[in-house]
């Protein structure tokens, strides 16, 4: 794939949708601005997860919409927050080992892969319907109108990237008035801060108008580390810029342009060993299921048996570069030397941002330009093209530990393309149709697994062995897609709708094994090519009111296990050897989602509900898991291996206004996801006895990282006070329940349960608001994986402990935010 060629022709679509003669599609409809001190109600509230503007309340499928008001009430700073608020979305600012905002996890109705790439991922982001690319950690609300959750498979309209879901940003356009606006949020405990301002206004009367604005924020370190260091700060800075151009009745361009420059310390967070700590000893009797059938065993390794208590203390690991000194025979390597200077002129860490401490640093571009057009008697054109490049560079202590074991050094480049147009008639009376397609090219380069290490350990026996390399594995990826999609709704009579949508999806998928830095790539392409169907009964039995019936189906592309290919023979039968159930080839992964549905709206005290149930049958589960190859220059080899579950649930909403003063709102959710079909070789060597034929099975556990209950409740007071003055009081509550560290469900992270609070005092220009997040300071785990332990120095990779890594919840902040619009 040549991007250079793509860029320039990225520029050239550009400029000729701006003069509306190639004109693209626009993935979402900008919906009216809600009022600027007033939540919109969502009984009435517009949403566009179909591509057209509907009624919440209408539109027959499981979603929650955000107001920019909404997210500023609720001090919403991101997704991480927003997802607090939503049930079915799962969402936390950490990456698949240690956090940090390197690649996080979208995560819809319990869908978790154990090792989170951006491409196998159950749901996706979108900025006004454009695709972003592992951005979903730095997205601020700063430009945002509304924010729309899309629960299920949207592969129709957003294509397979959203085998489970969608999150949609919707940005707001220009005033066609001279406006600005400014925001200071502080709070001392940690020093966090965010500081946003904005300018917009006419350039050419209502022809023309532009937006610029742009933000600083940071979360402040809440954790301290034995060698000094602070863990968990967060700094992002970002600008934007936004044009709207109308030079003609009917004619909509909307151009915009982002630049995103991320810098965090060391993240937040740390790993709990169970040899250490762990309260099940070796020997604890367990009943296994295997292929062989059930057995009654015992745990060969120390393992934490239920909840993982609380403790600061485990959040201690290296954040200071320094030399490990020569050991016998063993040389002296300088960490500040290999890791940042790139004294094995590794290329991909020499291309990536500068970062000279623990933690990392990303750089975004991002570019769109919308177009919509109405060409009358109901027939609308519109159009979309967007452009996105991300830089990454992380480093960080990979044991999580105060052990000098391990340290890595994680360039990453992404960056993608795509294109869009579609035609959509409305006939008043019957009718309402759409037709539309997409082009999308996607190239990763990164090395997530090793990067630039530096290891201080034993790779077999009791021998220390220390190493300095660069990647010896790597995560690239080229990706191009067609799409072709259509939705027809047929309304035969006013009370009822039957929607069919569907999308028709090539998708070329090249994957890469070998190493970035020597060039030994070797090349797998899977070409995919799938059909993905959305058939919706809806009635609407009297005003207001929808019941709705919905059966869809979804898929990811099937991969090659490609790092297998470049290994030399005899490393490949060492592999086969370790792992015999080992699969070259994975199908795609599919997803049959059935949903049910029911929502009402009443005019009295502006009342509504919204009930969801589904059930899900997943199938080829693409899960990452490591397993010993003393064979192999690097032991610990990451292989994927397929399964199926079976996911069942309901996700509620409701909302009241008892009296004009007092609004009231419940959110509620319950997901039930279990293996039905998961064998794993990997998870035999943590037990005793399983014979060389049998391999584990996962059967009827349940899928780990996502709690089963999740649920929110907020009340909200507002009423004059003097003059032009008025107040508001709100509280909210949130809920998470419990979730399971790894498929044996044997670990798990305890539920909890937080409270917000916050006064405001406030005139139609300027609000003055104080706030608690988290006023009791609970603290808890917000999620966690199983991991090796590979603290300890020698090791033995074979018979290594286990462990698992954690991210903490934020603590108690108390702040201050001033609004003033001018």
């Amino acid at each position: 794939m040549n991007f250079s060629n793509l860029r320039a022709d990225y520029r050239v679509l550009l400029l000729a949708t701006a003069a509306g003669l190639m004109p693209a599609a626009a993935s979402a409809q900008s919906a009216p601005a809600p009022a600027a001190e007033e939540p919109v109600n969502e009984g009435t509230i517009t949403v566009t997860a179909r591509k057209q503007a509907e009624s919440l309340v209408e539109v027959p499928l499981s979603i929650q919409a955000f107001s920019a008001e909404d997210l500023r009430q609720t001090n919403v700073r991101d997704l991480q927050d927003l997802s607090k608020f939503t049930p079915g979305l799962f969402f936390v600012n950490a990456a698949q080992g240690q956090g940090a905002r390197t690649i996080s996890e979208v995560r819809f109705r319990g869908l978790s892969t154990s090792n989170p790439t951006p491409t196998n991922q159950s749901g996706s982001v979108f900025v006004d319907g454009n695709y972003v690319l592992s951005g979903a950690q730095s997205l601020d609300f700063t430009d945002v109108q509304q924010v729309e959750v899309i629960k299920g498979p949207q592969a129709a309209y957003f294509g397979g990237s959203t085998f489970a879901g969608a999150v949609n940003f919707i940005t707001r356009d220009p005033y066609d008035y001279l406006h600005a606006d400014t925001l200071l949020d502080y709070s001392p405990r940690y020093g966090s801060y965010r500081i946003s301002a904005s300018i917009e206004g006419p350039i050419a009367g209502d022809m023309l108008t532009a937006r610029l604005s742009g933000t600083s924020s940071k979360r402040g370190a809440q954790f301290s580390t034995s060698d000094g260091g602070k863990l968990g700060e967060q700094l992002t800075k970002s600008a934007n810029l936004t044009l709207v151009f109308k030079p003609a009745a009917g004619l909509k361009i909307k151009l915009r342009g982002s630049y995103i420059e991320d810098e965090d310390g060391p993240s937040a967070g740390g790993y709990y060993a169970y040899n250490a700590r762990g309260n099940c000893a070796v020997g604890t009797p367990v009943t296994i299921k295997t292929t062989g059938g059930d057995l009654n065993t015992t745990l060969n390794r120390r393992f934490q048996c239920g909840n993982i208590p609380y403790s600061r203390d485990i959040m201690d690991k290296n954040t200071s570069f320094f030399t490990i000194p020569a050991t016998g025979n063993l040389p002296a390597v300088n960490l500040y030397d290999v890791l940042v200077r790139n004294t094995l002129n590794d290329p991909l860490l020499a291309d990536a941002p500068s970062l000279d401490h623990f933690g990392l640093r990303a750089i975004t571009y991002r570019l769109s330009g919308n177009l919509e057009y109405d060409f009358g008697n109901g027939l609308t054109f519109s159009g979309n093209a967007a452009y996105n490049k991300k830089r990454i560079n992380a480093i960080q202590d990979t044991d999580g530990t105060p052990n000098p074991q391990g340290y890595q050094a994680i360039p990453m480049d992404f960056e993608d393309a795509g294109f869009e147009g579609r035609l959509r008639y409305t006939n008043d009376s019957w009718l309402s149709a759409t037709a539309g397609a997409n082009y999308f090219l996607q190239n990763i380069t990164a090395s997530t697994d090793t990067g630039v290490t530096v290891n201080n350990q034993a790779q077999s026996g009791t021998t220390i062995t220390r190493t300095a390399a660069s990647s010896t594995t790597n995560q690239n990826d080229k990706i191009r897609t067609l799409g072709l999609f259509f939705g027809v709704d047929i309304k035969p009579v006013e009370w009822f709708t039957l929607t069919a949508e569907g999308r028709y999806q090539s998708d070329d998928y090249t994957t890469f094994g070998g190493s970035n830095a020597t060039g030994n790539l070797v090349a797998s392409t899977v070409k995919t090519k799938r059909f993905t169907p959305r058939l919706i009964a809806s009635f609407h039995p009297m005003p207001d009111t929808t019941i709705y019936a919905s059966y869809s189906y979804a898929y990811q592309p099937g991969l090659i296990n490609s790092s297998f290919l470049a290994q030399t023979p005899a490393n490949q039968a060492a592999i086969l050897a370790a792992f015999p159930d080992f699969q070259l080839r994975l199908e795609p992964e599919k997803l049959t989602n059935y949903e049910i549905g029911l929502k009402k709206s009443f005019d009295v005290m502006k009342a509504y509900f919204t009930l969801a149930l589904y059930k899900m049958d997943w199938d080829n589960i693409k899960t990452s898991n490591a397993i010993i190859v003393p064979q192999l220059a690097n032991p610990v080899y990451s292989v994927t291996v397929p399964g199926t579950a079976e996911i069942k649930g309901f996700e509620f909403e409701a909302g009241i206004t008892p009296v004009e003063q007092l609004s009231l709102k419940a959110t509620a959710g319950f997901n039930d996801a279990k293996y039905t079909d998961y064998a794993n070789r990997a998870y035999n060597g943590y037990f005793t006895g399983v014979p060389t034929a049998s391999t584990y099975l996962a059967d009827g556990n349940k899928l780990p990282r996502t709690p089963a209950w999740s649920a929110s409740g907020s009340a909200s007071w507002q009423d004059e006070l003097t003059g032009d003055w008025s107040y508001r009081l709100r509280a909210d509550v949130l809920y998470q329940g419990k979730q399971y560290t790894d498929e044996t469900n044997l670990t798990t992270l305890a539920a909890f349960t937080t409270v917000n609070a916050g006064i405001e005092v406030f005139t139609d220009e300027l609000s003055v608001r104080l706030y608690a997040n988290n006023l009791f300071d609970k603290r808890a785990w917000l999620t966690g994986r199983r991991y090796t332990d590979l603290s300890n120095i020698p090791s033995n990779f074979a018979t290594a402990g286990q462990g698992a890594f954690l991210s903490p919840n934020d603590g108690r902040e108390i702040g201050l935010q001033i609004r003033k619009s001018f």
